[in-house]
């Protein structure tokens, strides 16, 4: 893993995964730092999601350009002035946005981009040597950039896809505005639950 992300399930993923059924399909509506995807054997086809822009840049630059990544990676100072330059100031270029969200959310106390962190962990090192690791698991898997609903409503099965497929939710705490770009509120957790019950009744892509 590359991510450093607050509610991360990295430590207890293989207890939460006894209880997964078989399936063939693994869809992941609320991605984040990918604690569960990495941390479980790879389904043969897999969807993730996460509305979070800066999330799902950083993947889809370390499936598509993690050479570039590694190379400007290894060349990022690790300085207090970039940390506060990166504080206030966002990235248009794919590449350098993927490092600024690398550098706030590992280097960050509790990965928040508030104090800059020094630890004795050799978060960088780790970093490095898993942005290609990353790289070839995420080979082959779907990555979508909207709310869950929208996810919901893209994603086509057929009626034997069902009993083939388990859907893993693991949404923002609720409240967590400050750790998040994008709150999850109660009424959220109300729209989830609906949209899961009715792609319970064969429901999920009719729109």
């Amino acid at each position: 893993m590359i991510l450093r992300r607050l509610g991360n399930k990295k430590k207890i993923a293989d207890k939460i995964q006894i209880y997964f059924p078989k399936h063939k399909l693994y869809i992941e509506p609320f991605f984040g730092a990918g604690g569960m995807f990495f941390n479980k054997p790879k389904a043969n086809y897999n969807i993730m999601n996460d509305l979070d822009s800066d999330v799902f840049n950083l993947f889809n630059v370390v499936s598509n350009r993690h050479e570039e990544l590694t190379e400007s990676f290894t060349q990022m100072p690790m300085h207090i002035d970039l940390w506060n330059f990166w504080k206030k100031n966002k990235e248009t270029d794919p590449v350098k946005k993927a490092l600024r969200f690398l550098f706030l959310s590992n280097f960050g106390y509790m990965g928040k981009p508030e104090t800059l962190r020094y630890n004795t962990g050799n978060t960088s090192k780790i970093i490095y040597e898993n942005i290609k690791k990353t790289s070839d698991f995420l080979f082959g898997v779907e990555f979508m950039n909207c709310g869950f609903e929208e996810m919901f409503n893209k994603i086509s099965l057929k009626d034997s896809d069902y009993n083939k497929t388990f859907i893993y939710c693991d949404p923002p705490y609720l409240g967590a505005d400050n750790n998040y770009s994008n709150s999850f509120k109660e009424a959220d957790s109300v729209n989830l639950f609906d949209c899961l019950e009715k792609i319970g009744g064969g429901k999920m892509g009719n729109e």
